[in-house]
C-alpha cells in the first residue's frame, strides 16, 4: 500500500476507532482482524502488497494458526479499548495500542505493523520492549523479544535534502513521476502534495497497464472509479479491482500452462500413433512364417527372396529370407517379429489410451481454469496439475491432502452437488455420493459431475432432475449452445479405471436427457445457494 494512501487511511480510521472496544481477534492466512463495535480493522500482511482494511465486516473466516505470534495476540489483545491508531516515523509503520484488563491489572499493548513491501514485520510491544514478533517476509530485522523496539531505518526517498518535505518518504514513485509530467519541480512537490491532501479525493485508475489507487487522475490514464472517503477507495481497490486483476492474471498463467501441456500431449500422441502404424503389420509376419513352413520342402537353393501363394487368399506373397538359414529358421525369425510386434502394439495402445485420457483431463482442467471464481480454486487446480508455481514444499505435501471442495444448491425436494475441478469431481462422485444418488454429466464434453440427493423416500421430482441437468450444462463447455445431451445414471454405476487422471470416470446403465438451456433458472439457483460445502 502506498504510504500516502496509508497515511490518509490511518487518519480516517483513527477518528472512527479510537476509544472503541475490540471485541475479538481472528486470523485468516496472514491476515489479522480486530473486530470492534464499529466494524473490523484488518491487517493483511501477506503477499506483495500489504494493506489495511476498515469495513463493517472484513469477510474473513478464522483459521487455526500455529504461529506463537497470533496466539499471543489472542491472549493479550483479544479484548480491550483502542487507545491509539497512528502512523509513526517516516515510513509505513502503523501503531495500534490497546488498553485491556488482565489478571495483574490494566495493561497497554501495541501492535507495530511495518507495512513496507518486501520487508513486512509485526511486533507486539509493551513499555517499549518487544514481547513477540512475526516476520512473514523473513526479513533480517535485528530485533528479538526483550529488545527495545526501534523504528526501521528510513530508505532514501530519492530527494535532495533541501527538497524534502513532511511525508516525502511516503510519496510513491508513480505519483512523483506524474508530478514531473505535470512540470512540478522537486522543490515544488511539497506544496503540490499539500494541496492534494487539503481536500483529498481518491481515484482508481489504469495507467500504462497498471492498476493504481491515487490522489488524482494521471495524464493519459483511465479513471475507473472516484471516491470521497479513503476507506471506501481502499476496500474497492484491494477487495475488488486488484483481486479481479490478480485473478485474471493467475487465470491466464494457468490456462497458458494447460494449453502448453495439451500441445505436448498431442505431439506425443502423434508419435505414438506413428509407432502404432509401424507395428500394425505384425499379422503379416505371422503369415510369412506360416507360408515358409508350408512350402519349406519346395524352397531349395540360394534365395534372398521367394514368392509363395497364400492358400487362403490365393494371392502371391513376396517374402525376404536369409539364404544362410533354412526355411524353418527363417520362419522362426518371422514368428519372433510377430510376437514383438504384437506386444509393441498392445503397449502402444495402452500408451495411446493414457494420452487420450490425459488430453481429455487437460481440456477439462482448461475449462475449470477459465471458470475459476477465486484464487483458491486456481491454487487447488494448480496443485492438482503439479504446476511449478503452485507446488507446495515437501513438508506440506506430506500432510494429509484436504478434501476437495464442491458446491451445494438446496432446492425443494433435495440438494444438487457439483464439482469444479477434476479432484472435486472425483471426490464427489466416488466418495460423497451414495450408491442410489443420481449422477449427471454432459455427454462427451468437459464439465462438472453433478449429484442429486433427494429428501426422504420416493423418486426424484422432475423439477429437481431438470434443475440438476441445467447445472450440469451450465458448468460445462456446452454452456450457451442449443440443445445439450445430459447422461443420467445412479452413482453406483460410476467407476474410475485404475491409473487414470483425476476426475476421469466411466459409467453405464444411463439414460440421456435432451436439455434446452435456461440461464435464468441457473442464476436463480446459484444466487440462492452461493456457498461451497
Amino acid at each position: 500500500m502506498d504510504g500516502i494512501i496509508l497515511k490518509q487511511l490511518i487518519e480516517e480510521a483513527s477518528g472512527e476507532l479510537t476509544g472503541k472496544m475490540v471485541q475479538s481477534v481472528s486470523f485468516y492466512g496472514k491476515s489479522l482482524v480486530f473486530s470492534t463495535e464499529e466494524g473490523d480493522l484488518a491487517f493483511h500482511l501477506g503477499g506483495q502488497d500489504p494493506w489495511i482494511q476498515v469495513a463493517p465486516s472484513a469477510g474473513y473466516k478464522e483459521k487455526n494458526s500455529s504461529y506463537p505470534f497470533f496466539s499471543f495476540i489472542k491472549k493479550n489483545m483479544g479484548k480491550g479499548r483502542i487507545k491509539e491508531l497512528a502512523l509513526k516515523g517516516e515510513d509505513r509503520v502503523v501503531f495500534l495500542t490497546l488498553l485491556s484488563l488482565q489478571a495483574l491489572g490494566m495493561t497497554e499493548m501495541t501492535l507495530v505493523a511495518e507495512m513496507i513491501t518486501g520487508k513486512v514485520n509485526a511486533f507486539i510491544v509493551s513499555e517499549s520492549e518487544v514481547q513477540q514478533m512475526w516476520k512473514p517476509d523473513r526479513t533480517s530485522r535485528a530485533l528479538e523479544p526483550g529488545d527495545v523496539y526501534l523504528l526501521p531505518r528510513e530508505a532514501s526517498d530519492g530527494q535532495e535534502p533541501e527538497a524534502r518535505y513532511p511525508g516525502s518518504f511516503l510519496v510513491p514513485t508513480h505519483l512523483r513521476d506524474e508530478m514531473a509530467r505535470q512540470g512540478v519541480s522537486p522543490k515544488e512537490e511539497g506544496a503540490f502534495v499539500a494541496r492534494l491532501l487539503d481536500k483529498p479525493r481518491f481515484y482508481i485508475i489504469r495507467s500504462g497497464g497498471r492498476l493504481l489507487l491515487t490522489l488524482l487522475p494521471y495524464t493519459g490514464s483511465e479513471v475507473l472509479e472516484e471516491f470521497e472517503r479513503v476507506t471506501q477507495a481502499v476496500n474497492a481497490f484491494y477487495g475488488h479491482y486488484l483481486q479481479a486483476e490478480t485473478l485474471d492474471r493467475a487465470r491466464k498463467e494457468v490456462t497458458k500452462y494447460i494449453k502448453k501441456e495439451i500441445k505436448k500431449t498431442l505431439h506425443t500422441l502423434d508419435k505414438v500413433e506413428e509407432e502404432e502404424r509401424e507395428h500394425g503389420e505384425y499379422e503379416a509376419y505371422r503369415k510369412r512364417g506360416e507360408l515358409l513352413l508350408i512350402y519349406a520342402s519346395r524352397i531349395k537353393g540360394y534365395h534372398k527372396k521367394v514368392t509363395l501363394t497364400d492358400p487362403e487368399s490365393e494371392e502371391d506373397v513376396e517374402i525376404i529370407i536369409d539364404p544362410a538359414l533354412t526355411p524353418s529358421e527363417n520362419a522362426q525369425k518371422y514368428f519372433k517379429r510377430y510376437t514383438r510386434g504384437k506386444r509393441a502394439v498392445e503397449r502402444v495402445k495402452k500408451r495411446k489410451e493414457a494420452l487420450l485420457q490425459k488430453e481429455r483431463y487437460l481440456r477439462e482442467s482448461l475449462f475449470y481454469a477459465r471458470e475459476a471464481e477465486d484464487k483458491q480454486s486456481l491454487a487447488e487446480l494448480g496443485e492438482e496439475l503439479d504446476i511449478p508455481a503452485y507446488r507446495k514444499p515437501k513438508k506440506q505435501q506430506q500432510k494429509k491432502r484436504p478434501t476437495a471442495g464442491h458446491r451445494r444448491i438446496e432446492i425443494a425436494g433435495g440438494s444438487i452437488l457439483y464439482g469444479k475441478s477434476g479432484r472435486a469431481n472425483e471426490q464427489l462422485s466416488l466418495k460423497t455420493a451414495s450408491p442410489d444418488d443420481l449422477w449427471l454429466h454432459v455427454r462427451n464434453i468437459p464439465g462438472a459431475h453433478v449429484i442429486v440427493k433427494k429428501d426422504g423416500e420416493g423418486e426424484v421430482s422432475d423439477e429437481l432432475l431438470h434443475a440438476a441437468a441445467q447445472i450440469a450444462v451450465w458448468f460445462s463447455q456446452s454452456r450457451g449452445g442449443g440443445k445439450v445431451p445430459v447422461d443420467v445414471t445412479l452413482a453406483r454405476h460410476v467407476r474410475k479405471p485404475k491409473g487414470t487422471p483425476a476426475g476421469f470416470v466411466l459409467y453405464d446403465h444411463f439414460k440421456t436427457l435432451i436439455i434446452d438451456q435456461d440461464a435464468d433458472l441457473v442464476r436463480k439457483l446459484l444466487e440462492a445457494s452461493p456457498d461451497r460445502d
